[in-house]
């Protein structure tokens, strides 16, 4: 059975409608989705359950070796299958064979806005998902650089909202990625936004950081 439901990405950060298939309670049954993937690494036939997996296999561990394993074969057939860069990043995995999946994710656009938080390819997401230190510099550069940008559109209501969203997402993503100088860094943004939500995930991101490094 297959009803619309709404998936919670990542930390429940992201809400993207999609359809994935569920079982006769209603539950979301990724099983489907799963055989769909394996079936098409296998025989090259698309199955319509395979247009789902960005969604349905997002972060889903429990089938993570299976999942690998399948997309590791249909990117070795097809280097351009994104909806594989996007499930094996979500299940923290920076190299897929000779696939390098950090640099996907790290070659799309930071722009707050010229991205779409709704959507399970979204940076942000799949840097936390990652873990990659590499990340925490790609995303403290973009946030400094925005700084002087953001000055200049205070009064529109919609970039603001934009930025904020878009600084809570850069938080949860230096929360898993960054350094004790990032941490510093997160600690001053506190300091210095206006924006409570910010603050807020400024704050435990920061706390988060220093928690790794504790031995």
């Amino acid at each position: 059975m297959r009803i619309p439901i709404v998936l919670a990405l990542l930390a429940g950060s992201a809400h993207a409608g999609d359809i994935c298939a569920t079982d006769d309670r209603g539950n979301a049954d990724p099983k489907v989705e799963l055989r769909a993937l394996e079936t098409f690494a296998k025989t090259k036939q698309p199955d319509v359950n395979v247009d789902y997996i960005e969604y349905c296999l997002n972060g889903d561990v429990a089938h993570k070796a299976r999942i690998l394993a399948a997309c590791t074969t249909v990117l070795d057939r097809d280097p351009k299958y994104d909806a594989c860069y996007v499930v094996a990043a979500s299940l923290g995995t920076a190299m897929l064979g000779s696939h390098d999946i950090y640099a996907w994710v790290a070659n799309h656009t930071l722009d707050p806005w010229n991205m779409n938080s709704s959507l399970p390819d979204y940076p942000m997401y799949l840097f936390r998902a990652l873990g990659d230190p590499r990340a925490a510099k790609l995303v403290v550069g973009k946030w400094t650089a925005l700084i002087p940008i953001e000055a200049k559109h205070e009064k529109s209501a919609g970039w603001m909202q934009d930025w904020s969203g878009w600084r809570q997402h850069a938080a949860e993503a230096l929360a898993t990625t960054g350094s004790a100088d990032d941490a510093t860094f997160l600690t001053d943004q506190a300091a210095l936004t206006k924006d409570i939500h910010v603050r807020e995930a400024c704050s435990l991101a920061a706390a988060a950081i220093k928690r790794r490094a504790s031995p």
